[in-house]
């Protein structure tokens, strides 16, 4: 289970931590506010292969 997310430098989050997370997480919050970047840090985290994961974060649809 993921306890804390740290991201820094992706898109347009400059510096952010969630913490202390449960099993169960809702991101809430306007357009633009961030949660797909949360999101998509975790992809990337998560990824064995980094590189690849970035790359299919940045690239657009």
């Amino acid at each position: 289970m993921i306890q804390a997310v740290e991201i820094k430098g992706l898109r347009g989050i400059r510096s952010g931590s969630l913490t202390d997370l449960t099993p169960l997480v809702v991101l809430v919050g306007p357009n633009g506010s961030g949660k797909s970047t949360v999101i998509e840090g975790i992809l990337i985290a998560a990824s064995p292969t980094t590189a690849e994961a970035i790359v299919e974060v940045i690239t657009p649809p």
